[in-house]
């Protein structure tokens, strides 16, 4: 290429980027190339909701997982938000992990649009979104209605864990105020449990080689994340947990031969698994009852008419509430694994 060509291209790629950077409501990631440069466009529209609407949700942010593979060729990806309506916490966290799998990438660029709807939008604002491509962590305000975006990129922390669990303490208690001193102790150390589970998940494993295509939970960038949101229109608070791991179907049949496991994938569906999980009866070790943070928050949601607790993981979901108790469906994979606790505002009939 000739000196000339080469002065020429990157001239044109400053002002692309200029041209971008001056767009209202893009994402910004580095300079981006002109209009040659390969490229793809993502579409994503409606209600975003990975609590009930899994199917749905995980068919439109899948489309950012059959890009990765591709990555290692050179992209240029455009996410469009414009008509997104909704956004709920799952749904939140699984898009940033899907954009950080992207933006790992040196050789991809990154750019979209924020929604048009002025809901999804301040979703979006509140949760610091801008501030989560940016890198950037803001400081948890008491008395605030969201539980701003923070990303866990450091395996052994274990004050962070404590400061975000208590984070989430507050941002609930202060919220709903009927919560009682024993309610408030078990959010505390089941969001501890569950993030030294998460930590453990999302570092342990080892990742693809750079000749492979990397699988489903595998040679991607590791961490964990957390979100949390308060719905006014329902009075539903939610706070979301995320893994970058193999998830929790392949964890607690880690030990296992190659035989058994065989076995036990053909025999026991996804969703099966979870919910053994969830109450303490399959672990990483196999000591049934070793783990106590997700037997917590499946008891707490359990205790009443206002909670669920919902957990997905690889091709198995379950939902927990004082209403149905445990609901199990089989849905499209997902890569780690999510944690969600809601409580709504209002009475609550309890327990007997």
């Amino acid at each position: 290429m000739s000196l000339r060509l080469l002065r020429k291209r990157r001239h044109l790629g400053r002002r692309y980027g200029e041209e971008v950077r001056s767009q209202n409501g893009y994402i910004q990631r580095g300079l981006k190339l002109p209009h040659k440069t390969p490229g793809a466009v993502i579409a994503l529209q409606g209600h975003l909701n990975l609590v009930d609407a899994p199917k749905e949700t995980l068919a439109q942010l899948s489309q950012l997982d059959d890009l990765y593979p591709r990555s290692r060729r050179g992209l240029r990806v455009h996410v469009v938000m414009n008509d997104v309506v909704s956004i709920d916490a799952p749904s939140l966290l699984y898009l940033c992990s899907r954009v950080d799998c992207l933006r790992s990438m040196a050789n991809v660029r990154l750019t979209g649009t924020y929604p048009v709807h002025q809901h999804a939008r301040k979703s979006l604002h509140d949760a610091n979104f801008e501030g989560f491509l940016a890198d950037e962590h803001p400081e948890f305000t008491p008395g605030s209605k969201t539980l701003r975006l923070h990303k866990g990129v450091v395996q052994h922390d274990l004050r962070l864990r404590t400061e975000i669990s208590a984070r989430i303490q507050n941002f609930l208690i202060d919220l709903h105020q009927g919560l009682g001193q024993m309610e408030q102790d078990h959010i505390y150390l089941a969001s501890m449990e569950c993030l030294e589970n998460v930590r453990a998940h999302a570092y342990g494993e080892l990742k693809a080689s750079k000749d492979e295509d990397p699988p489903v939970g595998g040679g991607r960038p590791r961490g964990w994340y957390v979100v949390g949101f308060y719905n006014e229109a329902s009075a539903t608070s939610s706070v979301a947990i995320l893994d970058m791991g193999v998830g929790m179907e392949s964890t607690v049949r880690k030990k296992l031969s190659a035989v058994d496991k065989l076995v036990d994938w053909l025999a026991t569906p996804a969703s099966q698994v979870i919910k053994e999980a969830t109450l303490g009866l399959r672990t990483e070790t196999g000591e049934a009852k070793r783990g106590k943070g997700l037997r917590m928050l499946s008891h707490f949601a359990k205790e009443a008419s206002n909670r669920r607790l919902h957990v997905l993981s690889s091709t198995g979901m379950v939902t927990w509430s004082h209403e149905s108790g445990c609901q199990q469906r089989e849905i499209p994979a997902v890569d780690g694994t999510i944690v969600c606790l809601e409580i709504r505002n209002g009475p609550a009939a309890s327990a007997s």
